[in-house]
């Protein structure tokens, strides 16, 4: 496994993530006229939310761009024995529907700001996969980080972890700036420090890693237009259904229901 991957899955407390995202998807399924309602999640990383998800008794398909999620996905899925009830495909999110091929879905996840990786073009492309993908009456969840939250801010920080791993001290941070005047993009730095050394000596000293990503910084007129399409739009602030602010909210959830 790469360290760019090992950095990422490091930095975020995921079980208090689950713990907040979950809850809202079982509502949306329980909620569902099938005995067994099939989930997909479109860039689903290490496949954290349909595992936890599968574990509460339903079904899934994850596909992810990196074939090293989808592997920690499989063995994730095997160790919790949830395997027999989730499939795990490397596939792009910009042609997505190529692996998958007719088969629909009753509830499409695109989570943790995948979405805000790609150009308009490229957006608008998944989105209509994601409707595509999806059986009636079924419903589409997708998650966009809020950064017009710190549109007057010049640079801030998201979510500094210090953990102790293997008698190591290790601390993650992200750095987040405009890009430009513009604001249309913001860029990320993901900074860790890594304890090395002898613990029994004094001799010590910190290993420093960085990677930088670009997003684009997407609004809730972004995703207006698909008031357009042959369904329902609503807007949250988070999972817990609160109204959305672009100027408190951390994120923009959009939900979309086919009719």
């Amino acid at each position: 496994m790469s360290g760019e991957k090992k950095l990422f899955y490091k930095m975020v407390a995921w079980q208090k993530r689950l713990e907040r995202e979950i809850p809202f998807f079982k509502e949306i399924l329980e909620g569902s006229e099938k005995k067994y309602p099939l989930i997909l999640d479109v860039g689903c990383g290490a496949g954290h939310h349909l595992i936890g998800l599968a574990y509460n008794n339903f079904k899934g398909v994850g596909i992810d761009i990196s074939p090293e999620s989808i592997e920690i996905a499989k063995k994730q899925a095997k160790h919790r024995n949830v395997d027999d009830k989730l499939d795990f495909i490397v596939a792009d999110m910009r042609d997505f529907q190529e692996q998958i091929g007719t088969k629909k879905f009753d509830l499409v996840l695109c989570l943790g700001n995948s979405l805000s990786l790609f150009s308009k073009e490229e957006r608008n492309d998944i989105i209509k996969q994601i409707i595509d993908s999806l059986d009636n009456n079924g419903i589409a969840i997708i998650q966009a980080v809020n950064y017009f939250k710190h549109f007057e801010d010049t640079e801030w920080l998201i979510n500094p972890r210090l953990k102790r791993e293997e008698q190591k001290l290790n601390f993650y941070v992200r750095i987040m700036e405009w890009e430009n005047e513009k604001k249309e993009r913001v860029r990320m730095y993901v900074e860790t420090l890594s304890e090395i050394g002898d613990n029994k000596t004094s001799d010590k000293y910190f290993e420093h890693q960085e990677k930088v990503t670009y997003f684009y910084a997407l609004t809730k007129e972004d995703f207006e237009t698909l008031k357009n399409l042959d369904g329902s739009l609503q807007f949250y602030g988070d999972f817990k259904k609160s109204e959305f602010n672009s100027e408190k909210s951390n994120d923009i959830i959009i939900r979309i229901k086919k009719e």
